[in-house]
């Protein structure tokens, strides 16, 4: 068992190595976005432009207020980011997009409380040159009171599920599964990660690995590769 071990083990930490080798590469996207009102149907009102997506407070015993999104990249100009040699890439700096408010008080924060943000991804390259839509993820707004030495309440959306996987390509889409929205005026950013799937290459070391934790892994594997000498 133990000569198998020595030779089986090199072998799927070589199939991983190999693997993640050959996973640097780019990967470009942009973002789009949209609001709805959810269980807040007549107190606030979404809206969009070629750019934004946003949501106004319509209440009229509350002073207005809107909560915008800002989109990350466009068709003509997505966003490339280079996946490190493990396959995957910190989306920082609002690479997602970006939320901000404005003339929100105490007054009307509350009128955001259910509303429903979703985020599209579309994908450049690998894919269509104009962007194909790869999934999205949706989150619900939900009100945090402030207390102690944070007073202000503030805004918090709340992702679920947080992942989303392109389709034919395999990368995967995962954004921050909370994100609070700062104060009036404040650019809050949309971050999260971009992961290319892993190669059959490197499914098949993890799997000859996985089986050697295993007496019956060994000797499954020992008799598929007719490796049946005594150990």
């Amino acid at each position: 068992m133990f000569r198998f071990l020595r030779s089986a083990i090199p072998i799927a930490a070589t199939m991983l190595f190999l693997a993640v080798q050959a996973k640097a590469a780019t990967v470009s996207y942009y973002t789009t976005g949209s609001f709805s009102a959810g269980s807040n149907a007549g107190v606030v009102t979404p809206g969009s432009t070629a750019t934004t997506a946003f949501v106004d407070v319509s209440n009229p015993s509350a002073p207005a207020g809107r909560l915008t999104f800002t989109f990350a990249g466009s068709a003509a100009t997505p966003i490339t980011k280079t996946l490190n040699s493990a396959g995957t890439v910190n989306v920082n700096a609002g690479g997602f997009g970006n939320f901000t408010v404005s003339d929100v008080s105490t007054a009307n924060l509350d009128d955001f409380a259910g509303v429903q943000f979703t985020v599209n991804f579309f994908q450049t390259s690998p894919g269509s040159s104009t962007g194909s839509l790869v999934g999205q993820v949706t989150g619900t707004l939900e009100v945090v009171t402030g207390a102690g030495d944070n007073p202000q309440s503030t805004l918090r959306i709340n992702f679920n599920p947080i992942t989303v996987q392109a389709v034919p390509d395999g990368y995967f889409y995962t954004v921050d599964a909370q994100v609070v929205i700062g104060g009036d005026g404040t650019s809050t950013q949309l971050n999260g990660s971009i992961a290319a799937p892993l190669p059959g290459v490197a499914v098949g070391g993890i799997w000859l690995l996985g089986g050697l934790g295993s007496v019956g892994g060994l000797n499954a594997l020992r008799r598929r590769f007719g490796l049946l000498a005594a150990a």
